[in-house]
Formats: C-alpha cells, sequence, structure tokens
C-alpha cells in the first residue's frame, strides 16, 4: 500500500499521481484540507480540523494511529517546506527513511521501492532503493498532471482533529514554512538583480496583487536586501510549483530554476541570451523595471 498526505489544496492531485505511479496497489488518501473534484484514494480519511492549522508534530502523531493498521511501505507528500518538515516529523517516529525532493517513485524488479533524485541543480541523478520501509518522501511534481484513475474510490472516511495536549517545549520561534507561503502559491512573481534596485523590487508587489499571486525573489534579490529570506526560491530557499511563474530581471542560474517547476513560464531579460529563456515558455527581451510599469499599468486600466 501507497499513502499520500494532502495538506493543502495544492497537493491535491498527490493520490491521482501515485495511483498512476503504482496502478496495481491500494492507494490511501489522508487528507488534512477539503476535497475538490479530484480522486481522494482507494481509501480516504478526511481529518476535520478545528482552529489553526496544526504544526508538522502534531500531524504526524495524529497520523500515526491510523498509519498502524495499514502498514504503507511508501508515504507521499508533494514537496514543499511545510510538506518537508511533516515529512521529517512523520520518519523520526516511524523509524524509516525521509528522502525529500525527490524526482520519482517506484518499484523495482525486486519489488522494492526505488527514489529517484537529481542532485546538484539537476546536473545529476542517483537511484535508491529502500531497504528498510517505510518510506516518508517528498515528491516533486510531474510536468504533465496525472488523469483521474480508472477504478472506483471508496467513500471517504471522516475523523475529527485532536489537538495535541500541552508539550513541555515552549515555541520562541515560528517559522514562515510552517505556515502557506511563498511555496502554495498558485501563482508566482518573482524579481532578480535585473530590477536593479530594492525600490524596483518593491513594485512587484503591486502587480502580484493584481493577478493574486506571490511575490518570490532570487537568492542574489534576497543577499542585496530587496527581500527576506522566506520569499527566496531555488535551491538553497523554497521548492515552487505555481501555474503560472513570471520571472522579472531574473538571470536563470541553475540555482534558481532547479527550485521552480512550474506549468508555464514568462521571462522577462534585457540579456536575449539569459539562461532563463532555455526554460521558459515565453520570453520578453526588455529592460524588466519598464516591462513591469507597462503590464502593472496595463492590467490596472483593464
Amino acid at each position: 500500500m501507497i499513502a499520500a498526505i494532502v495538506l493543502s489544496p495544492t497537493d491535491s492531485a498527490l493520490p491521482c499521481h501515485l495511483a498512476d505511479l503504482f496502478p496495481d496497489e491500494e492507494v490511501l488518501g489522508l487528507w488534512f484540507t477539503a476535497p475538490g473534484d479530484d480522486w481522494t484514494g482507494d481509501n480516504a480519511l478526511i481529518f476535520r480540523l478545528e482552529g489553526d492549522t496544526p504544526s508538522p508534530r502534531d500531524v504526524a502523531r495524529s497520523l500515526l494511529p491510523h498509519l498502524a493498521g495499514t502498514n504503507p511501505d511508501g508515504i507521499c507528500l508533494r514537496d514543499g517546506n511545510l510538506q518537508r518538515e511533516t515529512a521529517a516529523a512523520l520518519a523520526a517516529k516511524l523509524g524509516g527513511p525521509c528522502l525529500t525532493g525527490c524526482d520519482a517513485v517506484r518499484r523495482d524488479p525486486s519489488g522494492k521501492l526505488e527514489v529517484t533524485l537529481k542532485p546538484f541543480a539537476g546536473r545529476g541523478e542517483a537511484r535508491l532503493q529502500v531497504l528498510r520501509p517505510p518510506l516518508v518522501a517528498t515528491l516533486r511534481e510531474p510536468q504533465d498532471p496525472p488523469g483521474v484513475p480508472a477504478r472506483p474510490a471508496q467513500p471517504p472516511k471522516a475523523a475529527l482533529w485532536q489537538s495535541s495536549t500541552a508539550s513541555p517545549w515552549t515555541t520562541v520561534e515560528r517559522r514562515a514554512s510552517q505556515v502557506a507561503g511563498i511555496d502554495m502559491a498558485r501563482y508566482i512573481v518573482s524579481g532578480g538583480l535585473g530590477l536593479g534596485s530594492r525600490d524596483s523590487f518593491e513594485r512587484l508587489r503591486p502587480l502580484a496583487e493584481r493577478l493574486e499571486a506571490g511575490v518570490g525573489a532570487t537568492l542574489a534579490a534576497v543577499e542585496a536586501g530587496w527581500a527576506t529570506v522566506e520569499l527566496q526560491i531555488g535551491q538553497t530557499g523554497n521548492a515552487v510549483h505555481p501555474d503560472i511563474y513570471v520571472a522579472i530581471g531574473i538571470s536563470g542560474a541553475p540555482q534558481h530554476v532547479s527550485g521552480v517547476n512550474a506549468r508555464h513560464m514568462l521571462a522577462v531579460n534585457k540579456d536575449p541570451g539569459a539562461p532563463i529563456f532555455h526554460v521558459a515558455d515565453v520570453g520578453v527581451v526588455g529592460d524588466a523595471t519598464r516591462f513591469l510599469e507597462a503590464l502593472t499599468q496595463a492590467l490596472a486600466e483593464g
């Protein structure tokens, strides 16, 4: 059995994806958000939350009683900061391995799980065999969304969320990755050093508001003091999976684009040879700041 943990609406395609990867196995869906029109799993358990979204440690604690009788040898989440923290907490309680940022998971000829990773910003590929299940893994989203599996789903069960008892630990810092952040955004407007200044970078925000998008930044923009580290996207920042990614003034270094898995990308850069144009669906060669101003004005007038 393979289990899918769905923590937010952006994760809702995960059960379908696992059903495509494991057509002959039962997929257990564990939902911490209201299911939409997507397939919920061969069996599904929906946790009805009360109050604030639970922490990764609380999610892991709540899942243990429900996993005890099913014994899945693979538990998957969509790749993201919140999901990575949850995966680590769950793996620690189950005593199994935890692998994050995986590109694929499958059965090898011996029946064991095999995970594919692409380290070094995608320049290499590693295949790891899981010798001690259960594996807890976060998966990068596929470029082509899966279809609905051609098999009926069981009526989902419901479980009322029980918040954990008082913990002896004291929270001294709430990290941004523990709340819905840039890695959950459906649309992202991101800026790099090509914007020229902090004032130009700040002009991303009105555009993002018009598009109902999140604001992202490159490592260089963060180091320049134009954005906080919570907005950083890339190998050492957030991994994002938006439907649309607008890259303005971003050169397209491997350290940045390795953290972007977008369905569609629009790139704006004054250098026609910028690497970002090799991965963008639509490219605009021109001054990033002028393009940003013109697009924001056009949306305001429209």
